[in-house]
């Protein structure tokens, strides 16, 4: 079996203010690196909720929506592969996927200068976890 994803690593970072967190995460193959350009230029952010170690989504599917679509329509203007029926798919799956992660809970615990995130989805299996260190003050 070929695993298309030997060469290729997956890293993914938050930025966090007042409560507020943006995910973004970037591959590298070959010495080169991709940032998923949704998640570099668009705003799409979660807050945390102190009181019960949670973290939810913002936007409202719509807001979801309406920003998906103004970004792969930007997107649609400045490279031509994007036609209108992949831009239409591009959205559509995009909607599909933050509706799934609406229905999930993510969990947090902090210690010291690192966070644990846990994912759970709908029938409270766990999804992943991950383990985000502080680089910055």
């Amino acid at each position: 079996m070929v695993d298309a994803f030997d060469d290729v690593y997956f890293y993914s970072f938050v930025e966090v203010k007042n409560n507020n967190s943006r995910y973004y995460t970037y591959l590298e193959d070959n010495k080169s690196s991709y940032v998923s350009l949704l998640e570099y230029e668009s705003d799409i952010p979660q807050k945390f909720d102190p009181w019960n170690k949670t973290q939810t989504e913002v936007l409202t599917v719509e807001e979801f929506e309406s920003t998906t679509k103004d970004f792969v329509k930007k997107l649609s203007k400045d490279y031509s592969f994007y036609t209108k029926d992949a831009a239409k798919e591009a959205v559509e799956e995009s909607v599909k996927s933050y509706k799934k992660s609406l229905k999930e809970k993510r969990t947090y615990v902090k210690t010291g200068n690192e966070y644990t995130l846990s994912i759970y989805d709908k029938d409270g299996e766990l999804q992943s976890r991950v383990i985000y260190k502080r680089m910055s003050k």
